[in-house]
């Protein structure tokens, strides 16, 4: 199993043998230990083995671990300082949503509890129909799959998915669209996208990734806020929290055509790679090329933060986490960082940018208290 390892760290494993390196770490945790100490003795090999090439030895690990360093006055590179993000961390996180991924879309039993529709679940995802009733999705189901309109179906009928934070959910649509929502989204949607219905149309608040099914005479339309998102067939994500000043699009693949209802004026389209930014406030965008991995991270539960804010991360923190952050220093919110987590446990996340910054914090259950 060393050798497979060893294999893996120098990126030459087969997909196969990647499962069977996990698989086998799962066994016990004698082998989980055995693998952890193999990781920490290659960490420590790369970046001992030759002082004179300690450059070298810090960019091999920075490509392990997908960290960028953004050279800006005040920024900080989480890799430099973390003892907690240690590469096993980052090596396991791989082989595990690399199995997952492969097996996570297959549906299970439709597991679903009625409740009445003014009762308050802040912690479950909730189903609101369109007649009203509401019905709790149980935790161990991983998507909700809608079937197509019969034809003699003529009423329109609207659903409402919740998703509270600390969870992604998936849902596929009448059409066969896979959406993937984020933590604290909501979307409304058809029950069924009637044949009458010249576009298929929904309604986004939060953050949701799209999969569209193809369907030239049916444009598959999401309305977001002040902007109107309009596609063929494509992959797209949309970032549209209320508390937040941008509403951003970034394309995958396709293409997609951005308008603003209200301003028939404003429309434009968009390329594979690039995300437009429509700030609410002065209701102007503006067109960026990006890295779409960047952000489509939130679907393995991943934290990817770029030359971002501190405030921004604590933010994105308390939604996958399901947490309440209060900072108490103020000034520490415009201090900007570029990094990623990815199944570190809070605890970690705290550690980590403590290491790195000058403050404290305290867990109280779901409250913490930075100062």
């Amino acid at each position: 199993m060393f050798f497979l390892i060893k294999k893996y760290l120098n990126g030459k494993t087969s997909s196969s043998e990647e499962k069977k390196i996990l698989a086998w770490i799962k066994e016990c945790e004698a082998n989980k230990k055995q693998y952890i100490d193999q990781i920490t003795s290659w960490n420590n090999f790369q970046v001992n083995k030759n002082l004179t090439k300690s450059k070298d030895a810090f960019k091999l690990i920075n490509k392990k671990l997908n960290i960028t360093e953004i050279k800006k006055e005040k920024t900080y590179n989480i890799l430099n300082f973390s003892k907690y993000s240690a590469v096993f961390l980052v090596a396991i996180s791989t082989l595990y949503f690399f199995y997952n991924r492969s097996t996570s879309d297959t549906p299970i039993k439709n597991k679903m509890v009625s409740v009445p529709v003014t009762e308050s679940y802040d912690d479950q995802i909730v189903l609101i129909n369109g007649d009203g009733s509401s019905d709790i999705i149980s935790a161990e189901k991983q998507q909700l799959t809608f079937s197509k309109a019969k034809e003699d179906v003529e009423k329109q009928s609207f659903n409402t998915l919740k998703i509270p934070r600390g969870k992604v959910f998936k849902i596929i649509l009448s059409d066969g669209t896979l959406v993937w929502l984020n933590a604290e989204s909501k979307i409304r949607f058809p029950e069924k996208f009637l044949n009458s219905e010249d576009t298929r149309t929904v309604y986004l608040e939060g953050e949701a990734f799209f999969d569209v099914t193809h369907n030239k005479d049916k444009p598959f339309i999401v309305k977001s806020g002040a902007l109107e998102i309009k596609v063929l067939g494509t992959k797209f994500n949309i970032s549209s929290y209320p508390s937040e000043e941008d509403i951003k699009t970034t394309l995958v693949s396709g293409s997609v055509e951005i308008g603003i209802p209200a301003s028939k004026s404003l429309s434009f389209k968009l390329e594979p790679n690039y995300q437009a930014a429509y700030e609410r406030s002065s209701f102007s965008s503006s067109v960026s090329k990006v890295n779409t991995d960047d952000f489509t991270a939130w679907i393995d539960k991943r934290i990817v933060f770029k030359n971002e804010t501190f405030k921004s991360i604590t933010t994105k923190i308390e939604r996958t986490y399901n947490v309440n952050i209060t900072n108490e220093l103020e000034n520490f919110n415009q201090e900007r960082f570029t990094g990623e987590f990815d199944i570190e446990t809070i605890e970690d996340v705290l550690k980590t940018l403590k290491e790195i910054s000058n403050f404290d914090y305290k867990i109280n259950g779901r409250n913490i208290r930075i100062y």
